[in-house]
């Protein structure tokens, strides 16, 4: 039994803020994704930063669904998750869902129920704020979301977190960051290489489905639309797929072409996974 997983951070659903609390709606940047999505055809997809903003208009309160993600990229079923006012996460499904939402203080976080004939695979959707919730505070937040998994399970999302298998150095890390943080950048930095998310999920019997398959380090963000002035490396792997060993991983990567540079700040990831059982 074959599954195709997708993750897309699809930076402010696919808006730009104009002015305070104006934003207008990116069109190119949508019809960039879909395309990615449609030639890719996964099974699951999950959207992250899935703003929920009426074309070209202020976000609505009283319509938060404005954004209709299940049409746009053609699911039959849809979850949304939206505890955080108009930042949120979607997740798209050719199977049937249920879908609880248990976001707290800038922490998306949804469980999903799948069931794939008689099979039931448990996903974890998380993504953590990357400034608002410090390096410590996400570390004991996933710690608290692996206490319950079941498995065949699958913890997939933008982390903001690095991992100790890519080896970064801290020269690389500093100069990476150094357009971005500006305030306390090398005990920021410092606090970033303990690594204390992803070696927290790891240690519960995960496996990295992106290094089980690659070797070479590359990297989820930021595409070349959007990188920073200043920066002057490549990028940092903050997206994952992480699985339980009751899956076999049959290929992971990341999607880089001429449409996935312009569509969004962070590059769609993959995994082809297989029950063992």
């Amino acid at each position: 039994m074959k599954l195709k997983i997708m993750e897309y951070n699809i930076k402010d659903g696919f808006t730009k803020e104009i002015a305070k609390d104006k934003f207008i709606y990116e069109k190119y940047r949508e019809k960039s994704a879909v395309r990615i999505v449609k030639d890719f055809d996964p099974d699951i997809l999950l959207i992250c930063e899935a703003n929920f903003i009426v074309q070209h208009k202020k976000i609505n309160p009283k319509n938060p669904f404005s954004t209709d993600y299940k049409k746009i990229f053609s699911f039959p079923f849809c979850s949304y998750l939206i505890k955080h006012g108009h930042d949120g996460s979607v997740i798209l499904s050719k199977f049937p869902i249920i879908t609880m939402d248990f976001s707290i203080d800038n922490r998306v976080f949804g469980r999903t129920i799948l069931k794939m004939g008689k099979k039931v695979i448990i996903i974890d959707n998380i993504h953590p704020h990357p400034i608002k919730v410090n390096n410590f505070n996400k570390y004991r937040w996933v710690k608290s979301v692996l206490r319950d998994k079941k498995n065949p399970y699958i913890l997939i999302g933008d982390f903001n977190s690095l991992s100790r298998l890519d080896k970064y150095s801290r020269e690389y890390l500093i100069n990476f960051f150094e357009p971005i943080i500006k305030f306390n950048l090398w005990g920021e930095v410092d606090s970033m290489m303990k690594y204390e998310v992803v070696d927290e999920i790891l240690k519960n019997g995960l496996q990295d489905t992106y290094k089980l398959i690659n070797r070479r380090f590359d990297y989820t963000c930021p595409t070349s639309t959007f990188k920073s002035m200043g920066q002057n490396e490549k990028g940092i792997r903050i997206d994952y797929i992480f699985c339980s060993k009751d899956f076999k991983v049959l290929d992971s990567g990341i999607i880089k072409n001429e449409l996935s540079e312009k569509a969004s700040d962070h590059y769609p990831i993959y995994a082809i996974l297989e029950l063992k059982w």
